[in-house]
């Protein structure tokens, strides 16, 4: 939405790489010895932070999430690693002041005992503390207001640690990537805490995440990035076959549709290979290119056409390159004012306008804090030629009247002259409802959220035993059946 005359189609997104050190065998006896002066029990689970003692860390914010938890006073310790430093106003004047915060924190709270700030350290102390943050069944926090990368989040992976990290910036997609922990509002400390408190008392949490950070890590080293980097490049220059002419039509929503299963996954990738004449396209909320990237994590074949951001863009595939569908882009134009949209929900309580990077052409998206502010934006909108879509609880799009995944899709079959009879379309959520509900072959996964409940019972829904891309599957079979019938 900042370079209105960029096109998404051309721009690749790949995580930047990052030096990280194997987890090296290292004596806990080290770490043990750098927090043994501050803390009375050293055995109980540790949450960890490691930054600078600038304020955009929050570092002092931690400390009050902390303290403000009983469960989490009683029952772990905090460890804050704040730079390097000889005494309280031994640095420049942030770091004086933050350390100083730190500090005064530590008094007020009276947390001698349970909260080490240690003044010194090198590289392997820094790695002896993730390792006694794994023995102790611990977590790494990263609290900051926003965080542009996060690579301490990923060190915390290598070292097989669980984190809870701040929700603005990078670690909200390192986390949703490696699946090592939680993401949350340090501004709201006790979601925050709660997070902290859910994963130190689930051990199968923990070791779940524990695992997949371990697993995952090395998705951000350079070799993983150059891989990526690689693929792209050999995407645009090799020559891509011609599909063949297509005689139906299947669109699929991602999140909780096609992801969710690993071995559904692999079902709907090998039914596809056996598909050559069904033309296969995912319909989505996410960008463009949170859609490629979600689909290649979950091996999912290259779809000839992507329709993004709640319908709102349509791209198509040709001689390997995407190409946004102008046409579409301008038959939906006609009357859609962003500007005034955002002015007038300006002022409903209960919606947090989501960061300008979720922001389309045609789309403006908040994030829904009580469900009631919905009827308050469908009222204040009700004079304007737009379309509200709330979904996952907690997600609500503004678009054009005429975008959407049921017009896109219309729009996708006469492009490709397949006939409604042939088009089916699979989903799981509200944001779905309104291409399930113009498809004549829809298919509900068995895991859809009670936004499509309406849905159930029409003679032009199948509702999936399975869930997720088994579901997707499972359906596209029933219906070749009842056709062959």
């Amino acid at each position: 939405m900042l370079y209105p005359a960029a096109c998404a189609a051309n721009i690749h997104w790949i995580a930047p790489g990052a030096t990280l050190p194997a987890a090296p065998t290292i004596s806990l006896d080290r770490a043990r010895t750098l927090v043994a002066r501050f803390l009375r029990d050293s055995t109980k689970p540790i949450i960890l932070a490691i930054a600078r003692p600038v304020a955009k860390k929050n570092l002092a914010g931690l400390i009050d999430i902390y303290a403000g938890n009983a469960w989490l006073r009683a029952n772990a310790n905090l460890v804050i690693v704040a730079g390097l430093r000889h005494g309280p106003d031994s640095g420049e004047a942030e770091q004086n002041k933050v350390i100083g915060g730190l500090l005064s924190r530590l008094d007020r709270h009276d947390l001698y005992g349970s909260l080490a700030l240690p003044k010194r350290h090198n590289q392997d102390d820094i790695a002896a503390l993730y390792a006694l943050a794994r023995e102790t069944g611990g977590v790494f926090a990263n609290p900051a207001f926003t965080e542009p990368y996060g690579l301490t989040i990923a060190e915390a992976a290598v070292h097989g640690v669980p984190v809870v990290a701040t929700c603005h910036g990078g670690p909200a997609d390192i986390v949703a990537r490696m699946g090592h922990g939680i993401t949350a509002d340090p501004r709201n400390a006790k979601a925050f805490a709660v997070a902290i408190q859910t994963l130190l008392m689930d051990r199968k949490a923990w070791d779940r995440a524990s695992r997949a950070g371990m697993d995952n890590a090395r998705r951000y080293d350079w070799h993983g990035y150059a891989a990526k980097f690689v693929a792209i490049a050999r995407r645009l220059i090799e020559p891509a076959p011609l599909p063949a002419p297509a005689d139906r039509l299947l669109l699929c929503d991602i999140d909780n549709t096609l992801t969710g299963c690993p071995d559904g996954a692999r079902d709907m990738a090998t039914y596809l290979a056996q598909q050559p004449k069904l033309a296969f396209g995912v319909a989505t909320g996410r960008s463009l290119q949170e859609a490629i990237r979600l689909l290649a994590e979950w091996h999912q074949p290259d779809p000839r056409v992507l329709i993004t951001s709640v319908g709102s863009e349509i791209y198509w595939r040709r001689d390997g390159v995407l190409h946004l569908d102008r046409d579409y882009a301008a038959t939906i134009d006609a009357g859609w004012e962003p500007d005034k949209v955002e002015r007038l929900l300006s002022d409903i309580v209960g919606i947090d306008i989501q960061p300008p990077v979720e922001q389309r052409r045609f789309k403006r998206s908040w994030f829904v804090r009580d469900a009631s502010a919905v009827a308050a934006v469908r009222e204040q909108l009700s004079s304007m030629p737009v379309r509200v879509v709330f979904s996952h609880g907690h997600l609500l799009d503004v678009l054009p009247i005429r975008a959407g995944k049921g017009a896109a899709m219309a729009w996708v079959a006469q492009r490709l002259n397949i006939p409604r009879s042939h088009v089916y379309a699979a989903g799981d959520s509200g944001n779905d409802f309104d291409m399930l509900d113009a498809c004549r072959n829809g298919i509900l996964v068995a895991n859809h959220s009670d936004d499509l409940g309406a849905l159930i019972g029409r003679p032009t829904i199948y509702v999936a035993r399975r869930s997720h891309a088994g579901g997707v599957v499972e359906a596209m079979r029933a219906y070749a059946k009842r056709v062959a019938a």
